[in-house]
């Protein structure tokens, strides 16, 4: 991506967003002209919902709006801010996994939920949703130590590596 004199973060969310649409048409996660792509963004590669088959995906992860902002979440033992997510149990679809996750994460009581994309990350595949929250009951996972709302992506995130390219595919739609 070229640098067009906007801010650093305003270009690379720019570039992001751009090799994410190029990668929205990708229907064949495991050829190598697609891990060769020039949308890979650092080791994320994002496909269109239904592209990867949904035995090879192995986690959820949930970009959650909240009150006007994102909910991130901060495990006990953990440095950094997550959004919520985790793996999928056996014999779950990936819609129940993540409505799970965020319901166990976050206390979510009312909230809308829907896939947006699917991603590879260094060769394990996960399924991204966005959800909008209505409702948080008291009612979380003790490893649960915090939940923030932020208006943009948090700076002082737990896994740096994937998050940005999943939060501006996804905060898009």
């Amino acid at each position: 991506c070229a640098d067009d004199g906007a801010s650093r973060a305003d270009a690379r969310r720019r570039c992001i967003s751009a090799m994410s649409h190029e990668l929205w048409a990708k229907s064949d996660p495991a050829s190598a002209d697609a891990k060769a792509s020039e949308g890979t963004t650092g080791q994320t590669t994002l496909y269109a919902p239904g592209s990867v088959p949904a035995e090879k995906i192995r986690f959820v992860t949930i970009l959650a709006d909240y009150q006007g902002g994102w909910l991130h979440l901060r495990q006990r033992g953990r440095t950094g801010w997550e959004c919520p997510g985790g793996k999928v149990e056996p014999g779950e679809t990936l819609l129940e996994a993540a409505e799970r996750e965020l319901r166990e994460e976050t206390g979510a009581t009312r909230f809308t939920l829907r896939q947006t994309h699917e991603y590879d990350f260094g060769g394990s595949f996960g399924a991204q949703f966005r959800a909008s929250i209505a409702e948080l009951g008291a009612e979380r996972e003790a490893k649960m130590e915090a939940l923030r709302v932020f208006p943009a992506l948090s700076d002082e995130l737990a896994h740096p590596q994937i998050y940005p390219a999943l939060f501006a595919a996804c905060k898009e739609l």
